[in-house]
């Protein structure tokens, strides 16, 4: 399912983003939960208008969190289980939604239980108009881009502090373009990408913050394809100093920790059990959070699948 809303970012250039808001988890101040506390997933149990990441009491049940052995199921007489040092209520589901904590992706949001890419919108970094040339399947953890086109895929569910994990594998022997994922999206002028070229010159794996004044544009995309930073645009955080390519009919799987807490970001791949490219952890505290998806530039029959998600709680 392709959902339809606006990629673009309705913000005028001259405006400084971050003035709107001031916590940088990508939700303006106006229409924020939280507008002093980065909360990008906008988490709100009791749905009282007050996000979980400032409200005292998420479950409303007059027992403030920090003293609440059930801090998102409302229970009152604290019935304490002692064998899991949490209450009763919740000493199997945390964030009663009904998925034990071991099976759930994100015990702590009742929102999200298992990454689905499903729901998504898909756009060209150049502005250009996009035609769906995507397929979602395997209930929404494996996505496939089919033709060879330059658009990213992002998914709709916003997340905080995450570990990110998918198999790519490029299912064809054509082609010599990018592949990779975006993180921390919170519009086509402010996201984080990991880009994997495979055709000399300016191979290998890097990893970018865009920060655009004109995205979707021509300038971003040409910033994005740039060995460089580029002002305005998209600057370098981190590239492999090996240089290594990728290979078709090869399976690669990526481990992207995303640490909003602490403002950092690591990228790991995989080719089998040997870890081929590892960057250390990297500062990353322009963004605080946001959404996760799939980029291929000049790359056509790239499947990513095995998808996973984790929410860390740190």
């Amino acid at each position: 399912m392709q959902l339809e809303f606006s990629i673009r970012n309705p913000i005028p250039n001259t405006i400084n983003i971050f003035l709107l808001f001031r916590d940088r988890d990508g939700i303006q101040d106006s229409e924020d939960n939280c507008p002093h506390v980065a909360n990008a997933a906008q988490l709100d149990n009791d749905s009282d208008k007050q996000g979980d990441s400032c409200d005292r009491d998420d479950d409303n049940d007059f027992v403030i969190d920090i003293h609440d052995n059930c801090p998102l199921i409302s229970n009152r007489y604290q019935k304490l289980s002692a064998a899991h040092g949490r209450g009763e209520e919740c000493k199997h589901d945390f964030d009663g939604d009904e998925v034990k904590d071991k099976n759930d992706a994100c015990p702590r949001d009742a929102t999200m239980t298992a990454v689905d890419f499903g729901k998504h919108v898909i756009f060209r970094p150049d502005g250009e108009p996009t035609q769906a040339f995507w397929r979602v399947q395997g209930q929404g953890r494996e996505v496939r881009k089919q033709q060879n086109n330059n658009s990213i895929l992002i998914g709709n569910k916003a997340f905080e502090s995450v570990e990110f994990n998918s198999t790519i594998y490029v299912d064809s022997d054509a082609g010599q373009g990018t592949i990779g994922v975006v993180f921390g999206f919170q519009s086509a002028k402010v996201f984080y990408i990991v880009m994997w070229k495979k055709a000399s010159p300016n191979n290998g794996l890097v990893m970018k913050e865009v920060k655009s004044t004109t995205g979707p544009s021509q300038d971003l995309y040409n910033a994005l394809q740039n060995a460089q930073s580029v002002s305005r645009q998209a600057n370098i955080l981190w590239e492999d100093p090996k240089n290594l390519g990728w290979d078709h009919r090869t399976a690669y799987k990526f481990v992207l920790t995303l640490n909003s807490a602490r403002k950092n970001i690591r990228v790991n791949v995989y080719k089998g059990s040997d870890n081929i490219i590892s960057s250390p952890e990297l500062y990353a505290g322009m963004y605080r959070g946001g959404r996760l998806g799939m980029v291929s530039f000049n790359q056509g029959d790239v499947l990513w699948t095995a998808l996973d998600v984790k929410c860390l709680h740190l």
